[in-house]
């Protein structure tokens, strides 16, 4: 998934559970359509998730998602270690 690809692992690495898409767009100089396909690829491989607010709901600033790396959750750790 990020062998030859810098910027999708550069977009991956921006994944902290406080940007939203549009931010790591931004910040990563990748436009938001591509960041959005590769948002959805990580999400489909389990690698990110939405963030969920405390009423259960996907956190989204300035209309857009914000994602969490899902590396840091015991399910990963379980399933890919």
């Amino acid at each position: 998934m990020f062998s030859d690809a810098p910027k999708r692992l550069e977009v991956f690495q921006l994944i902290n559970g406080k940007r939203s898409a549009k931010e790591i767009s931004r910040k990563s100089g990748k436009p938001l359509v591509p960041t959005l396909h590769d948002l959805r690829k990580m999400k489909d491989l389990e690698l990110i998730s939405p963030r969920i607010d405390k009423n259960g709901k996907v956190l989204k600033k300035d209309k857009s998602i914000v994602y969490k790396s899902s590396l840091d959750t015991p399910h990963f750790y379980l399933v890919f270690h």
